[in-house]
């Protein structure tokens, strides 16, 4: 019913010009299954050099591509959300910001405040909580 990509073009190739994940998100859009792409990277910033230059070049026509192939977007940096509002306006695609990793804000708890979450969530005591949603 619906295909997960999680979007990390340096993961693909080590040139990170890995054109076969576009092509799957095309693909299972043809097949009429729905496809979210979770960017946890865009594309590199532009170089001087004319190699860095050529990858970052194709990142981003990879980065379209993975855009008009998808549903629903989800970006892990809040301004690559406003990036994107701001230069895909004509492109209507549901995106949404979610913090991942290691940049989900510390939230400081009282101890009792900690063991009532902990409680609540059913956790044990030896349960590392790396975050929670409500």
């Amino acid at each position: 019913d619906l295909v997960s990509i999680q979007y990390t073009p340096s993961l693909y190739r080590a040139s990170g010009m890995g054109l076969g994940i576009v092509l799957l998100a095309f693909w299972v859009r043809i097949l009429g299954i729905r496809c979210i792409t979770t960017f946890h990277e865009r594309y590199r910033a532009f170089s001087l050099n004319p190699k860095l230059l050529f990858l970052s070049l194709i990142e981003r026509i990879n980065f379209i591509g993975m855009v008009i192939a998808s549903e629903a977007i989800i970006f892990c940096a809040q301004h690559w959300l406003s990036d994107y509002r701001r230069h895909f306006f004509w492109l209507y695609r549901k995106a949404y910001y979610l913090p991942v990793g290691s940049n989900i804000p510390y939230l400081a708890l009282s101890k009792e405040e900690r063991d009532r979450r902990r409680y609540e969530l059913k956790a044990k005591d030896e349960t590392i909580i790396l975050g929670s949603f409500k």
